[in-house]
């Protein structure tokens, strides 16, 4: 909210807040260098030199103090002594450090038996407990986050970093004779069907899933270790009992979806699409020339054009966010390793179903023509370059292969937009799914483009 009251040219007068947006609101110029603007009292030449510089560190962004400390983790480690006497180690004394419990953690640690750390707190509470024994997430220069998923923290091999599936109660598995589907499930209601993108995982996901798993039977299928296969995800909604179910995919997950609804048509109740070619050809913002780009985008970019630069010559020209770097710089992290290594990121599922064969699917529908006839909502991120007038009715008509289509341009948003702006999201596609999953039909809507200042967000 306070980006969008900021990028509307009424930011408000005060702001109350804790400090995990300090450095987001610092970008967009909604705070200050708190450095700068308390030098000059007495009390905060007393207090400041009483505060450990670790938490002076963390709230330093671009060499600015951009929050000011205000809580300490409070989480104890419970250390299972049984595994650390067969690895012939001695738990740590009272003053150990991180790096302590690093090279303790990696020779004790045996995967999949022994884990280094087996936790599921959500990011914030590890981030507390880590940052206040050590653990540092920024650069040297302090103006880039040199870890911000949590699978990438830990560099040890051995140890096992902390479940990045911050959504309870984390993976199960379905074995078919040995073919697996990993998914995440919560929720109870109508089902909705979540599919990521490539080189991404469920974990995507994590910000919105309990949102919507308030009002529907959310199941979020994980390719990272076992990739994502149409057959497979039916016969998972069939050991789940699902009979119809929606479908919402991001990117090359479309593919997936695509596939999904040719072999079980009648199964699927509505599709929604995020910058996929599932439900017919797309225009690739990110292929415009970055001339294109709004105020907005171009300050953006602005601020990031060295970490813009750095990202492989195809992304370039992506919206210039903070989601979008970091996004991009762990596809390529994942791209890069063995077949073996993902699924060292993150514990094993935690429940595994072995059940009987599956049977020979059928055969899919031809995908010429409007083939897809249940509702359709298309969110077409336009990465700072791309809005409605880019968009027409006719396009619309000639591209997308459904007749029930509502299709939104979001002018200023990244390849990720429910993870820069997941109010913004929610509002549209929770309202979609109340419509179809009442059974009515969906009012078909061209190229609507927000005209609301959250469209004209700062990522």
């Amino acid at each position: 909210m306070v980006s969008v009251l900021v990028s509307a040219g009424t930011p408000p007068n005060l702001i109350v807040f804790r400090p995990n947006d300090a450095a987001q609101l610092y970008d967009i110029g909604a705070s200050v260098n708190f450095e700068t603007e308390l030098k000059s009292l007495p009390a905060w030449s007393k207090v400041r030199p009483q505060i450990p510089p670790s938490f002076l560190e963390a709230l330093t962004w671009r060499q600015a103090l951009v929050g000011l400390p205000y809580q300490i983790a409070q989480q104890a480690i419970a250390i299972a002594t049984n595994h650390l006497d067969k690895a012939g180690l001695r738990p740590p004394n009272a003053s150990w450090t991180w790096n302590d419990f690093l090279e303790i953690a990696k020779r004790a640690a045996r995967p999949p038996d022994v884990w280094g750390m087996d936790i599921t707190w959500r990011a914030s509470g590890w981030t507390l407990w880590a940052g206040s024994n050590g653990a540092r997430f920024l650069n040297k220069e302090l103006s880039q986050a040199a870890a911000l998923a949590m699978g990438f923290v830990m560099p040890a091999p051995a140890l096992a970093p902390p479940t990045p599936l911050t959504v309870d109660p984390g993976l199960s598995a379905v074995e078919f004779n040995g073919s697996r589907v990993e998914y995440c499930e919560l929720g109870r209601g109508p089902a909705l069907v979540i599919l990521h993108g490539g080189r991404c995982s469920a974990d995507d996901w994590s910000n919105v899933a309990p949102t919507l798993a308030q009002r529907y039977r959310v199941v979020i299928p994980d390719g990272l270790v076992h990739p994502l296969d149409p057959w497979r995800i039916w016969g998972l909604l069939d050991f789940l009992g699902i009979d119809r179910t929606a479908l919402l995919a991001h990117s090359a997950g479309g593919m997936c979806l695509r596939a999904m609804y040719r072999l079980q048509p009648h199964r699927v109740r509505a599709v929604i699409g995020i910058d996929t070619q599932g439900v017919g050809q797309t225009i690739v913002a990110r292929e415009l020339p970055n001339e294109r780009f709004s105020p907005a985008a171009a300050a953006l970019y602005e601020r990031h054009r060295a970490a813009m630069e750095e990202l492989r010559p195809a992304h370039r020209g992506d919206y210039p966010s903070a989601v979008t770097l970091e996004r991009r710089l762990l596809t390529y992290r994942r791209a890069e390793m063995t077949p073996e290594e993902p699924a060292q990121t993150r514990p094993a599922p935690r429940h595994i179903h072995r059940v009987a064969a599956l049977p020979p699917p059928p055969e899919p529908i031809a995908d010429s023509g409007k083939f897809i006839v249940c509702p359709v909502l298309v969110v077409h991120t336009g990465r700072g370059k791309l809005g409605s007038e880019d968009v027409s009715r006719e396009w619309i008509e000639q591209h997308i292969q459904a007749r029930d289509v509502e299709y939104v341009v979001v002018r200023n948003a990244g390849h990720w937009p429910w993870l820069e702006d997941p109010e913004w999201f929610l509002s549209h596609v929770e309202p979609f799914l109340a419509r179809t999953s009442a059974g009515s039909a969906c009012r078909p809507v061209y190229a609507k483009n927000e005209q609301t200042p959250r469209n004209e967000r700062n990522g």
